[in-house]
């Protein structure tokens, strides 16, 4: 049993270590344009909102197509604010303050839609 979580921890660190290399580019494009990160949130926020319109409509396969896409950008935010020196603690308690609204919005519009 704890060779096999040796063998998942692996393969999550592999697909992270993945996701930084390919992601690096973006995030350091983001952060030598002087992007701000809190503006990230705010995408990441409104595309995720138009995922949960998506979903209330029954486009379920357009709804998941903002909502990773609007994931993408939830991850982003993060990775330029620390590229770009920007942590700060009201970033991030902005950052999870959007991501809770976002995920109330997202049961809200498939409830909607099972319930309709």
């Amino acid at each position: 049993m704890k060779k096999r979580l040796m063998k998942i921890e692996e393969f999550f660190s592999r697909v992270k270590d993945t996701f930084r290399r390919v992601s690096s580019p973006v995030v350091q494009f983001f952060a030598r344009v002087h992007f701000h990160p809190n503006v990230l949130t705010i995408i990441s926020f409104f595309l995720i909102a138009i995922s949960a319109v998506e979903f209330a409509r029954g486009s379920l396969r357009v709804a998941g197509v903002w909502y990773l896409l609007g994931g993408l950008f939830d991850v982003f935010d993060g990775a330029v604010a620390r590229a770009s020196n920007r942590v700060t603690k009201f970033g991030a308690l902005f950052d999870s303050t959007l991501d809770r609204y976002s995920e109330f919005l997202i049961f809200l519009g498939i409830g909607y839609y099972f319930l309709s």
